[in-house]
């Protein structure tokens, strides 16, 4: 199948190499001129197992070609892969503007039956804004499928190559039979391709990115509750995981988890903005950091330490939080949520923005 995959980024360059492993003919797009000339050439330009080898032996057997060309790479294809990045935008949420960029200039594009998948992590409803804009550019036939990704740093190649499912939401029984097509060689060994509606495949990615947040949140907690007490959290972890219905993954506490999506993919907010203005924070005895640490600080969240601390500033472009009376305990740079600990023991400290 002639598929095209825009962007090459992360995922872009990932899927676009393991579809062509499997024999079908794709080209990866991009915008990068530079980064595009490095590919041609086998140069890839993140680390990740296995996939240098796949990008150089496709690109020798002529199944992977990159180019610049996003027109004539919608043209020559069948299915089209969206995988665009998706930024942090003002409001904490996904920045959307690559994506409907790229949606109207496949709209431009079309020549004839097209299937748009979302690949990019993205919030729900928005193949509906992909499928509005198109239509504004054009009155062939397309579907627009969601199919999120499940790819861990570090193993990515591995996991598309076999993956443990494989989602698709849908609302045409011609795109589904194209995913189908697809992925059958991923999964030969039963694994399911599950088909659903468009917002429940969209939900998904949340979700599962929740539940896996949640997990290990959840065990950092309880990690602080088994010292507090002088219980061992690996002997509990063990006493747990042996449940089934409970079981031993993504239940290790450490320093928490992360990857250049999960802020998007998760919900979180963006980091305070220089001009904003915050509250007094609330104290609690729990287990202390070290001085000189480092915390980054999101708006919204209940805190934090002994005493009261009260937010002052002797300047604008220096603002100090003071510990009780003291002066200069903390200096805080709301411009990079960075709060630096410069004398005293705190925990978990985080600010509440004024309403």
């Amino acid at each position: 199948m002639y598929i095209a995959v825009i962007g090459t980024g992360y995922v872009g360059l990932v899927v676009g190499t393991c579809l062509a492993e499997t024999g079908n003919d794709v080209i990866c797009v991009d915008i990068d001129e530079d980064k595009i000339e490095a590919l041609n050439r086998g140069q890839v330009p993140i680390y990740e197992p296995g996939l240098e080898e796949l990008v150089k032996r496709n690109l020798e057997e002529g199944r992977l070609l990159f180019s610049t060309n996003v027109p004539a790479a919608v043209r020559r294809s069948k299915a089209i892969f969206i995988a665009v990045g998706t930024p942090e935008g003002d409001g904490g949420g996904a920045d959307l503007s690559h994506v409907l960029d790229v949606a109207r200039i496949i709209g431009k594009s079309i020549n004839g039956y097209k299937v748009i998948i979302d690949k990019s992590t993205v919030p729900v409803s928005t193949a509906s804004k992909v499928r509005a804009v198109i239509e504004e550019e054009t009155d062939e036939k397309f579907d627009v499928v969601s199919n999120p990704e499940f790819l861990k740093e570090g193993a990515a190649v591995e996991d598309f190559l076999k993956p443990d499912r494989v989602v698709v939401g849908a609302d045409s029984e011609e795109a589904v039979e194209i995913m189908k097509e697809i992925y059958a060689p991923f999964v030969r060994n039963e694994n399911p391709i599950l088909v659903m509606d468009i917002a429940s495949a969209e939900t998904t990615k949340y979700v599962a990115n929740a539940m896996l947040a949640t997990k290990i949140s959840l065990m950092n907690e309880l990690a602080n509750i088994a010292e507090r007490v002088g219980a061992d959290i690996e002997k509990v972890r063990k006493g747990i995981g042996s449940d089934p219905s409970i079981g031993y993954s993504f239940i290790y506490a450490g320093p928490g988890y992360g990857g250049p999506w999960f802020p998007i993919a998760s919900g979180e907010g963006s980091i305070p903005d220089p001009d904003d203005q915050y509250d007094t924070l609330y104290a609690s005895d729990a287990d202390t950091w070290a001085a000189n640490k480092e915390l980054r600080v999101y708006p919204g969240n209940k805190v934090a330490t002994w005493n009261d601390l009260q937010v002052g500033s002797t300047t604008a472009s220096d603002p100090k939080i003071f510990f009780g009376t003291a002066t200069t305990t903390y200096i805080t740079s709301p411009s990079s949520g960075i709060l630096n600990f410069y004398t005293a023991n705190v925990q978990r400290l985080s600010l509440d923005r004024k309403s």
